[in-house]
């Protein structure tokens, strides 16, 4: 049977390299949780080398979408460290930013494990048995909202820069209109049209793109202004082409039923 134990992390940093880092103590050594366990010292020290090769970093223990991979893991005095590299997914990054974001805002943010106990012993403590988890095979580590145990902390999850937060922003635009495209084939393959509503939706999203266009292009052609007088600047460069892969998924998006109701 597989087990959850939740310690919310308490320390949060960030900075920006790659497609993120995040690591922290996702269980705490001898503290009672609220469901009456305690994870003994040693617990997981036989199991994480292989934890470290086949085990994964999810968000709320979604098991089919993890966000990162486990690069180091280590009992400390204190509990669970283990530190890991997200996955350049959408849904991957979003998770970074919405990790980041709470705990700048002083929001809760919990780290979590998933476990199969393999020793285990009850202990009375004020007239109550607490089971005290002695050996136990770690499947995952998960970041989640809901802590169960208050004692742990978090030192490090790193942050989205400017071109990554663009790049997740294309990737994002691109999956929403591949799930556009796929409704309208499959609204004509079945003879009907996409109801007004979608319709109107999507007249919605356009115009909302059309704008964010208009106001990056503002910025390119400061930019360009700019350059003109100081030089070629590598960085206007790299906006402008994402600038131009962002306006073709715009292009993308109006296609979808053409702002007609020929589907």
């Amino acid at each position: 049977m597989i087990d959850y134990l939740t310690v919310p992390f308490a320390e949060f940093k960030s900075a920006d390299e790659g497609s993120g880092t995040l690591e922290g103590t996702f269980s705490v050594f001898g503290n009672q949780d609220r469901l009456r366990d305690v994870v003994e010292h040693k617990a997981f020290e036989d199991d994480l080398p292989r934890f470290v090769q086949q085990g994964f970093i999810a968000w709320g223990h979604d098991w089919k979408n993890p966000i990162a991979t486990p690069v180091e893991a280590k009992e400390t005095d204190s509990g669970l460290f283990v530190s890991g590299e997200f996955h350049s997914t959408p849904y991957a990054q979003e998770r970074r930013l919405l990790a980041r974001e709470r705990v700048a805002r002083g929001k809760s943010l919990g780290g979590s494990i998933g476990y199969e106990v393999k020793q285990r012993s009850f202990k009375d403590r004020g007239g109550s048995q607490i089971r005290h988890i002695e050996k136990a095979e770690l499947f995952e580590v998960t970041m989640t909202l809901v802590p169960v145990n208050d004692a742990a902390q978090v030192t490090g999850v790193k942050g989205l820069t400017f071109s990554d937060e663009a790049d997740t922003l294309v990737a994002q635009l691109k999956e929403y209109v591949a799930r556009a495209e796929a409704i309208a084939s499959l609204r004509q393959q079945e003879g009907k049209h996409l109801g007004a509503e979608s319709k109107d939706r999507i007249d919605q999203i356009i115009e909302e793109l059309q704008n964010a266009a208009g106001q990056l292009v503002s910025l390119t052609v400061e930019q360009a202004n700019e350059t003109t007088q100081t030089g070629p600047d590598p960085e206007r460069d790299r906006f402008e082409r994402l600038y131009s892969r962002i306006t073709a998924t715009f292009a993308g998006a109006g296609n979808v039923y053409g702002g007609s109701d020929a589907i």
